[in-house]
């Protein structure tokens, strides 16, 4: 049930690992971070550190974040579809008003692009993995549900993805 759990929540762990090195992991996991609340679908937030410092991953650096990303999608999928926040009155004429799912998420590697590659390749394109390049530097990306309960990711530049980090602190400390 562990292992379902997990490989639900990172599908392109598990695409890049393999299922038995997946449920290796996941046992190893489990053992120092064993479920705390009875939905196990909510289980594994502490799994990108966890796979940080584990001795069978030194060889993939970049897997960390890979969960991590896969992480902030499925928050992101669980949140309220299409729910707004309360509107926030920045000046005299000018409203913000963003949508409860919006993330910004920060990577060294463009984990987007690899989910899209392993998507590619589970619908049969054998070529999709072998051909993507793990460029390191500043990758940004925009996450949110819309009102179709689709999960949406964009990337941003890293000047807007640092406004809108600010933008978000500051509409998060007005409102309370």
């Amino acid at each position: 049930a562990l292992y379902s759990a997990l490989r639900q929540r990172v599908p392109t762990v598990e695409a890049l690992v393999g299922e038995d090195f997946m449920q290796e992991l996941t046992r190893a996991f489990a053992r120092q971070h064993p479920p705390r609340q009875p939905q196990l679908a909510l289980w594994g937030d502490e799994l990108p550190a966890f796979i940080g410092g584990h001795a069978g991953c030194q060889s993939l650096p970049n897997l960390a974040e890979v969960a991590a990303f896969d992480l902030a999608l499925d928050e992101v999928a669980l949140a309220r579809a299409g729910c707004w926040l309360e509107p926030w009155q920045l000046t005299e004429n000018l409203r913000l008003q963003c949508l409860d799912s919006l993330r910004i998420f920060a990577a060294n590697y463009p984990v987007d692009l690899l989910r899209d590659a392993v998507a590619e390749a589970k619908e049969g394109d054998a070529t999709a993995l072998e051909s993507f390049r793990w460029v390191t530097g500043d990758h940004h990306y925009a996450l949110w549900c819309a009102a179709d309960s689709q999960v949406h990711c964009r990337a941003v530049s890293a000047g807007l993805a640092a406004f809108m980090v600010a933008l978000l602190a500051n509409y998060a400390a007005a409102a309370s």
